[in-house]
């Protein structure tokens, strides 16, 4: 079968059977097992049949899936799982192109799978900004993993009023 990899053992004690499965391959992260033991005494006085069901442990890192700058001194991030912040200083921003005026940020607030990260300053509009996050983690407490730890966006634009035109 599938369990019954280099680990795999039966022991019989008196009045104890003792099965140890190893997979023969990982199970995934997460994953929901069922297992199914069947027995009965000698004689078949006795009998027990029961299916029990276990989560494997979350070992996948969460992953940085956009940046959105949605207000002059905002930025929401989102990732593909629920995260908490786990360092004050866990965002750095980079501009990608020029002139961009340095932003750092002095504030985040995670909320399920995004963070709304508070900047120093207002970005500058629709210049190329890169975030960097060191400081994030799953809520298993796996941490944020290059490459997918960054992610691009663009400087907040204000929109522009409908009846208001600086076209010279």
């Amino acid at each position: 079968g599938g369990y019954d990899g280099p680990r795999a053992a039966v022991a019989a004690t008196a009045g104890t059977l003792r099965i140890v499965l190893d997979p023969l391959a990982p199970l995934a992260s997460q994953a929901r097992v069922r297992v199914r033991v069947a027995a009965q005494t000698q004689g078949r006085a006795h009998h027990l049949d029961e299916t029990y069901w276990f989560t494997c442990e979350d070992r996948t890192a969460p992953r940085l899936v956009a940046a959105v700058s949605v207000a002059p001194r905002l930025v929401r991030l989102g990732f593909d799982e629920p995260v908490r912040v786990t360092e004050s200083h866990a965002f750095a921003f980079e501009a990608t192109s020029a002139p961009a005026v340095p932003v750092t940020a002095i504030a985040a607030t995670a909320d399920a799978t995004t963070v709304l990260v508070e900047l120093d300053t207002e970005i500058t509009p629709d210049i190329g900004y890169e975030v960097r996050t060191h400081g994030v983690s799953d809520l298993a407490g796996n941490p944020l993993l290059p490459p997918h730890d960054r992610a691009d966006f663009v400087g907040y634009r204000p929109p522009r009023p409908l009846r208001r035109r600086f076209d010279l």
